[in-house]
């Protein structure tokens, strides 16, 4: 059983009862939210909503990328040294 608060239009907080729920939603970083992305970010005693995210998702082109590596793996394990990969298009 998980709580959730809703701190303002763009912040919420999901507190967890059991450190295998937790670990199964922090895994995937990112995720979808009546139909809306939602990034995930630790809770830390100094947040502040006011600021912006240290976050900022960019778009990675692989112009002449070879088809056979045209697969989520595979994406994922070039664009790991960019950051860490949402999504491909």
């Amino acid at each position: 059983m998980e709580k959730i608060g809703v701190y303002d239009t763009y912040n919420i907080f999901l507190d967890f009862t059991n450190e295998e729920d937790s670990n199964s939603i922090w895994y995937k970083r990112v995720i979808e939210f009546e139909g809306q992305q939602i990034w995930l970010q630790k809770w830390t005693p100094d947040f502040k909503p006011e600021k912006d995210l240290p976050i900022a998702p960019i778009w990675v082109l692989l112009p002449n990328l070879p088809f056979h590596l045209h697969t989520w793996a595979y994406i994922k394990q070039i664009v790991s040294n960019v950051g860490t990969p949402l999504e491909m298009n």
